[in-house]
């Protein structure tokens, strides 16, 4: 799974894969910054509720007043 945003003009790219352990992990890749990558993650569904997080708390142009959604 690939998402991407833009996050100071530059699009981040989050790819989600399995560890050797059984984990999650998710590799952050910026054009002009180093490759990242979180670990340890016990499920795919939590570690793309991490991108989301990340993606939001990134984006200024998001209301986080903005009501959820069902």
């Amino acid at each position: 799974m690939m998402r991407h945003h833009i996050r100071a003009m530059a699009k981040t790219t989050y790819q989600v894969f399995v560890e050797r352990d059984g984990n999650f992990g998710v590799v952050l890749d910026q054009m002009g910054a180093l490759v990242r990558t979180a670990r340890g993650f016990d499920s795919k569904a939590s570690a793309q509720d991490w991108i989301a997080r990340e993606e939001n708390a990134d984006n200024p142009l998001r209301n986080k007043r903005e009501p959820a959604r069902p």
